[in-house]
């Protein structure tokens, strides 16, 4: 009985002892387990961490800088200049930006074209300022010669000097940069007169009976712009041509433009003479040495320039010419005219 009760207490504690060990082994394997899952949690967090900080250091390197700027522009008030040359303002803009090159590019050519209306407008003014003088001894003087050759029966010669008269007084008057085409167009009809006389009726000036619409005679464009293009027609095309020749004026408009037309049937140009015209006209100029410093190609540039100064580069100037056949110069303006034009 004693063995029998000694091997069932024996039998009783084998398992109870294998069970605490399972135990104890389970118990340390969930504390490895839970100890490794907060360690990658705790390193997940500091890479995450790391991460933040990293895209935060690497937008203020970016953003600072940027906002620097934005505080420069606001400060210089560029708003509308950069606003008009489509570069953003605000730092974000700067950083998405995906145009910002090409926006710059757009803005450096804007301040391009803002330099050299500028100077373009300085040159006329010291050119007006060059050709000042004293108008009324001119008119008056004028008026004694028309008066003394009517007193001789000199008819011709008085009314040359009348019609001079009347030009000095439309050319060199101050105040009236913009003119409505009407005055212009009567303006070159008495320099034709004078070139009537010099020439003794050798050329003729038509004003195309398109010119005579109400809107258009009171379109407002700049002064002088048609006159020195009927004296290129005189003097480059008809001058050199034997026999008569003929000017001719005329207007179209659509419905975005009009276009103004000066042509002669004169001795026109060779394809490589009209080619050095249109880069006298169209080409940038990168030094004084480079501009056209005579003929055509001076004025026609300066009144290319002046259109795309009042009306926007979209419009200006074009030259067609063929040898032997006459010269046509086209004028682009927009339609209906800027109000801010008509208002002058």
């Amino acid at each position: 009985m004693r063995e029998t009760k000694s091997s069932a207490r024996k039998g009783f504690r084998a398992p109870v002892t294998v069970g605490a060990a399972a135990l104890l082994a389970c118990t340390a394997g969930a504390g490895a387990v839970a100890l490794l899952l907060c360690g990658k949690i705790w390193l997940g967090v500091v890479c995450l961490v790391c991460t933040v900080a990293a895209a935060a250091a690497f937008l203020f390197c970016f953003l600072l800088p940027l906002h620097r700027v934005s505080e420069k522009i606001k400060q210089n008030e560029l708003q509308e200049e950069l606003e008009r040359a489509g570069l953003p303002q605000a730092p974000l803009d700067m950083l998405l930006g995906g145009d910002w090159a090409d926006a710059a590019a757009r803005f450096k050519r804007s301040v391009e074209a803002e330099y050299n209306n500028r100077e373009l407008a300085s040159q006329i003014k010291f050119s007006m300022l060059q050709h000042q003088i004293n108008p009324h001894f001119l008119y008056n003087t004028l008026d004694s010669v028309r008066g003394l050759a009517y007193a001789q029966g000199a008819d011709s010669a008085a009314e040359m000097a009348e019609a001079l008269a009347a030009f000095f007084r439309y050319s060199i008057s101050q105040g009236d940069d913009i003119v409505s085409l009407g005055k212009e167009l009567n303006n070159v009809q008495k320099y034709f007169v004078i070139q009537g006389y010099r020439f003794s009726n050798r050329f003729t000036l038509s004003v195309d009976a398109s010119t005579e619409e109400l809107t258009i005679r009171s379109y407002p464009i700049p002064k002088l712009m048609l006159q020195p293009l009927v004296e290129n027609a005189v003097f480059h095309g008809l001058e050199r041509k034997s026999g008569k020749g003929s000017v001719t004026v005329s207007a179209a408009h659509t419905g975005k433009r009009l276009y103004l037309y000066v042509a002669d049937d004169g001795v026109g140009m060779s394809p490589e003479h009209l080619r050095k015209i249109h880069r006298a006209i169209y080409e940038a100029q990168s030094s004084a040495d480079e501009a056209p410093q005579h003929g055509a190609g001076i004025a026609l540039r300066n009144i290319h320039r002046r259109i795309q100064y009042l009306y926007g580069e979209e419009y200006g100037l074009n030259v067609e010419s063929t040898q032997g056949a006459g010269t046509q110069v086209e004028i682009a303006l927009p339609w209906p005219p800027p109000k801010e034009l008509e208002q002058k």
